[in-house]
């Protein structure tokens, strides 16, 4: 599998780390997907969930399901006839997915109890229980698609959003229960601890005066590919592999070779970025790191990272649940940012020239959050998100050590963001230049009451959609413009249902000086068929129209 032997290998991880386990467990999911494949032709893609919760023998195990589908991608959430969760839900319009245990393709190969609590809990949501619905426990990690011959293909969909795991080794285990049986073992049966391997902090690379320069032009002229196209001349005359790779990029020739420099150069080239995200939050594009969803544990690690020069090209930045938010003049190429919360639009007030930002996502889940954010001047500024979050104190056994603790869940909810909560913003200086607003919440009443404005009363476009675990909006999303509402379903990932979707269209006003058309828009994930526009008709009982992908 391609990206497990580039992406997943970047940077030779340490054998034990979360980062190497995972690459070993998807090695074997390989050969269990492949061999489901190649027994039933009729199948062309498997998705990879998980969760983590309490399940008989063990409160840290952590639990995957793999959904098997005819379509190039599994729908999500899958509602599985084979036990009771999740099975007294309709299904979700006209899929007919199968799983390991409703398609009979036996289990997977999935340490419950051993090497997948380190390789997976990370990318687990906080919370899950067995009373838990499957969307509302799983998060899908990876999707694995029918390549030419016998080959298997996988693409990552998923990683690590309590990034703080991603350091832990080692589990408890009292009971003995064998981790890994490739692993040697103590007398008493347990596995033996794997010593953590200390980091060495990257730096960035010693670069001349030319190719500091050449990079800068690449920087300041992030949609034009002349100035990469002379810097990688100009480094494949010093015989830096950096040059050769950009112009494979540019030339967008994908293959072995790029996926060869990649594994070999790629942590040189992020240099101490590398140290912050993980190849699963990773997006490059034409030769350069484009996209990062990043963690800084703490003041020392956002102040040794976040001044380095490899932000440059980095356009879209994203903060992980519980990272340090730092901004600095060296994240110069900003686009996309998020979600901030009260700190991180602190840092962002404070640079002397804004990067050129286009996308924000804000947590309004303090006081005053909205009124700084109005005070910030964002000229660039096209689409806003906006979300709150939902605090509950619970009683949880640290796996590691066994000692009981309160823990503080601080997650994203479905917060009540009204016109009124919106008022601050309305006086911003770039909120009638805004041609998005998207707000983190599916509850009928706030869409009602957003909808049932006029139109000069609202956005250009005023969009819906459910919160993720990082705060990013996902799930289903719903876009007004004008008098015309369009519904993308769904996303990844999406922790909505079907019956979540027919509130959500039922709340939308039925009457000529509102909304006068519902659509269902084609995405990457889902195409409405003439079976599902009747079926959500005839649940709202009004009528859905086709459209085609418009993002």
């Amino acid at each position: 599998m391609t990206v497990i032997q580039s992406r997943m290998s970047w940077g030779d991880p340490a054998v034990g780390t979360p980062r190497y386990r995972r690459a070993t467990i998807l090695g074997e999911l390989e050969t269990y997907v492949g061999n489901v494949l190649a027994k039933k032709k009729e199948l062309q893609s498997a998705m990879l969930a998980v969760a983590q919760y309490w399940a008989d023998e063990a409160d840290d195990a952590v639990h995957a399901i793999i959904v098997f589908s005819e379509k190039e991608t599994p729908f999500w959430p899958h509602h599985c006839s084979w036990d009771e969760r999740g099975a007294g839900d309709p299904p979700t319009l006209s899929v007919s997915e199968q799983c390991s245990q409703c398609g009979k393709h036996g289990w997977p190969p999935f340490d419950e109890n051993g090497a997948a609590i380190i390789a997976f809990q990370s990318c687990c949501l906080e919370g899950g229980s067995q009373e838990s619905d499957t969307e509302e426990a799983y998060l899908p990690y990876a999707v694995f698609r029918r390549g030419e011959g016998h080959a298997v293909e996988l693409e990552l969909v998923g990683g690590p959003v309590r990034a703080w795991l991603e350091d832990v080794t080692t589990i408890a285990d009292p009971e003995g229960l064998e981790e890994n049986e490739d692993e040697d073992e103590t007398a008493d049966g347990a596995v033996p601890p794997v010593a953590p391997v200390a980091p060495v902090p990257r730096t960035s690379r010693v670069l001349d005066s030319a190719t500091l320069a050449l990079l800068d032009l690449v920087c300041a002229q992030p949609h034009d590919d002349g100035p990469r196209a002379v810097l990688a001349d100009h480094l494949q005359q010093q015989n830096d592999p950096l040059g050769e790779y950009i112009s494979l990029a540019l030339a967008k020739v994908a293959g072995a070779r790029m996926r060869e420099l990649e594994a070999a150069h790629v942590t040189t080239w992020l240099g101490p970025l590398f140290d912050v995200t993980t190849p699963e939050h990773i997006e490059l594009a034409r030769g350069f790191v484009r996209g990062l969803a990043v963690h800084f544990a703490d003041d020392a690690t956002a102040e040794r990272v976040a001044t380095a020069r490899e932000w440059g090209t980095v356009e879209d930045l994203w903060f992980l649940p519980q990272s340090i938010q730092r901004l600095t003049p060296a994240m110069s190429s900003l686009r996309g940012l998020g979600p901030l919360d009260a700190s991180g639009l602190v840092s962002l007030s404070k640079l002397a020239v804004k990067p050129p930002i286009e996308r924000l996502h804000v947590m309004a889940s303090e006081a005053g959050v909205l009124e700084w954010l109005a005070a910030i001047a964002l000229p660039k500024l096209r689409q806003l998100g906006i979300s709150g979050t939902e605090s509950a104190e619970r009683e949880a056994r640290n796996p590691f050590t066994g000692e009981t603790m309160n823990v503080v869940d601080r997650t994203p909810g479905s917060a009540q963001i009204t016109p009124t909560m919106l008022k601050p913003l309305m006086s911003a200086s770039w909120w009638k230049d805004l041609d998005e607003v998207v707000l983190a919440t599916i509850e009928p009443t706030v869409v009602a009451t957003w909808l049932a404005r006029p139109v000069e009363d609202r956005p250009k476009t005023l969009s819906f959609s459910a919160p993720s675990p990082s705060g990013r909006p996902a799930g289903f999303r719903l876009r007004a413009t004008g008098s015309s509402v369009i519904v993308d379903v769904p996303a990844i990932g999406s922790p909505t249902t079907f019956a979540q979707l027919v509130a959500l269209v039922q709340a939308v006003p039925n009457t000529p000086k509102t909304i006068t058309t519902v659509s269902l828009a084609s995405t990457r994930w889902f195409e409405p068929s003439a079976a599902d526009l009747k079926t959500l008709s005839m649940a709202t009982k009004r009528t859905i129209e086709a459209v085609p992908q418009v993002r």
